[in-house]
């Protein structure tokens, strides 16, 4: 009518062996989950701040956009430095909630966690961040050459992995070819570290519109 010790310990350690094959995989489930729909509102979030700095600025836009053709691919870019710098980066950071910002030296500083690597290597490494900026729910926009035309986002801050193609992408601001009255931020196809995928792949996994 009732179990031998031997039997429960037999009974714990089969439950034991399913656990620690089994959780692993829920663990990493639940962290891709997560990180999907933190990439979903990091992009809602950045594309409603630059439609309303376009508005703002009585939807004169300034030269800081790529250009890109129906299919998709980038045609070219209507960038300008100082444009970029002193026009487009303090409209689109106006609206947005920015508790935090670092003009430089963003790591030392306490703005951005410490990458693993750069991407494109040699390309954009941490040596060569300009500024960054922590928004209000943990996200840290980067900044390199013609912020934001290209602007790398940290969706989930501090917290790891911080790798990139799992918390760290790349989008562009872009304008369609035939129509450029349309401004929007375009998921770039850019290197990941292992495990990891692209902004443009997240982008089309999660059925987003731009």
């Amino acid at each position: 009518c009732a179990f031998t010790l031997a039997e429960v310990l037999i009974t714990l350690g089969i439950i034991g062996v399913v656990a620690a094959i089994t959780l692993p995989v829920v663990v990493s489930k639940y962290r891709q989950y997560t990180l999907k729909k933190q990439f979903a509102k990091v992009y809602s979030v950045m594309s409603q701040a630059l439609i309303k700095s376009y508005y703002d600025n009585d939807m004169i836009i300034p030269h800081c956009y790529f250009i890109l053709n129906p299919d998709k691919t980038l045609y070219g870019w209507s960038g300008s430095g100082i444009e970029c710098a002193s026009l487009a980066k303090p409209l689109l950071l106006k609206n947005l909630n920015v508790i935090k910002t670092c003009r430089t030296n963003p790591l030392s500083n306490g703005c951005i966690p410490k990458y693993n690597r750069g991407l494109n290597d040699k390309q954009y490494t941490l040596e060569k961040i300009i500024s960054s900026y922590v928004l209000s729910d943990g996200t840290i926009l980067i900044a390199y050459d013609h912020f934001p035309l290209a602007t790398v986002v940290d969706i989930n801050g501090k917290k790891g992995p911080n790798k990139w193609g799992h918390d760290l992408f790349m989008f562009y601001v872009v304008t369609d070819k035939d129509n450029r009255n349309r401004y929007y931020f375009y998921p770039a196809n850019h290197d990941t570290e292992s495990g990891g995928i692209t902004a443009k792949e997240m982008f089309e996994r999660l059925n987003l519109n731009y």
